[in-house]
């Protein structure tokens, strides 16, 4: 089969059959709350052009200082230059995006977000990186490129309309690129004098410790080598700079974190459970780590951003325990406990890690 056939084949397949009239979508919009009866609407119809028109009417819309939403329907050739323009809207989106606003925190915040979505973008967009089930030739291939693109569109749509919101709260904001460029270097060179006493690489988790205790299958085994992981990264830097330093203060935790749990480990503590209520207990550490860092951090929307990306450890010990249903040997629980045991830790690092990434933004504590 021919790509083309293969599109045609796909494009052609009728989900639902065929209803004259409009009243089934009346209906519909009638329970949804009436959602378009507010919004103002430019349709295009017609044989010829519509396509252009509608890109033209939206980049006229939006230079005017609108906040413009375009769909149009079909491609004209081929459904890979759906990927073509996503692509090239999240290069151009990037190319032209600015570090605005008077908080440097916010800046930092709303900058790692909308980074993270145009990049996202470009991925999807550039279907020759992605790993697919099936041959582009084929009509399930053409479906999941597709759909590829369709998640490119809709991260790119979230990073425009964000980038929309902050720009109308503005009036004549500052440049904080410079802030931020500066803070990243602050913040790397900070983090490679904690690395000083970190090993690169190890074979085994046990090497990380000055014990000649067996950790293997521990707890704090399992804890460790989790936080040892997300030290080894690399620091240099990259064209996302508020990302880069939202990832150097995270940086900071860790190891705030390793550094601490190595010293307990290094001290005796084994962190194992000997009966359901020392499990509860090890949950309840985390669950308190989590609340009072939100608490003691100098900025709770720093504290969230950086607890996001560690809440799952809680997330997954719990499903896993979930699984369980009958008795277990405490000792075959030490995957779930170092789950617990990381999240604790790392949170206790959050507090410190907030202070030394607002102060490297030039923000009084």
């Amino acid at each position: 089969m021919e790509y083309h056939e293969a599109a045609n084949f796909l494009f052609d397949l009728r989900r639902y059959s065929p209803t004259t009239g409009v009243e089934s979508t009346r209906r519909l919009l009638d329970f949804l709350g009436g959602p378009g009866e507010d919004l103002r609407v430019v349709r295009i119809a017609g044989s010829n052009g519509k396509g252009s028109t509608a890109r033209m009417v939206e980049s006229v819309l939006r230079e005017a200082g609108y906040d413009v939403g375009l769909y149009t329907s079909p491609h004209l050739d081929d459904v890979r230059e759906r990927a073509a323009t996503v692509r090239e809207n999240a290069e151009t989106f990037r190319e032209d995006w600015s570090y605005v606003g008077a908080d440097p925190v916010r800046v930092m915040l709303v900058g790692d977000a909308v980074e993270s979505w145009a990049g996202a973008a470009r991925r999807y967009a550039t279907l020759g990186d992605l790993t697919f089930d099936h041959r582009p030739d084929s009509a399930l291939g053409v479906g999941e490129r597709a759909g590829e693109v369709e998640h490119g569109h809709a991260y790119l749509a979230d990073a425009t309309h964000v980038d929309e919101q902050v720009r109308a709260s503005l009036s004549d904001p500052p440049s904080m690129r410079e802030t931020l460029t500066d803070a990243r270097a602050s913040l790397t060179d900070t983090v490679e004098s904690h690395l000083e006493t970190v090993p690169d690489d190890v074979g085994n988790p046990s090497d990380l410790v000055d014990t000649d205790r067996n950790l293997e299958g521990t707890p704090g085994w399992v804890a460790l080598d989790d936080l040892h992981s997300n030290l080894i990264g690399s620091l240099e830097p990259t064209d996302d700079v508020a990302s880069d330093v939202v990832e150097r203060v995270r940086d900071l935790v860790f190891a705030e974190a390793f550094t601490k749990l190595r010293e307990r480990v290094e001290d005796g503590e084994e962190f194992g459970v000997t009966s359901t209520e020392e499990l509860g207990e090890r949950r309840e550490t985390a669950v308190s780590a989590v609340e009072t860092a939100l608490t003691e951090s100098p900025d709770r929307r720093l504290a969230r951003r950086l607890l996001a990306d560690e809440i799952w450890h809680l997330r997954d010990a719990d499903e896993a325990l979930g699984r369980y249903d009958s008795t277990v040997v405490a000792d075959a629980l030490h995957w779930e406990i170092g789950d617990y045991l990381t999240l604790t830790m790392g949170a206790r690092g959050v507090p410190p890690a907030c202070r030394t990434g607002l102060d490297a933004l030039g923000v009084n504590v």
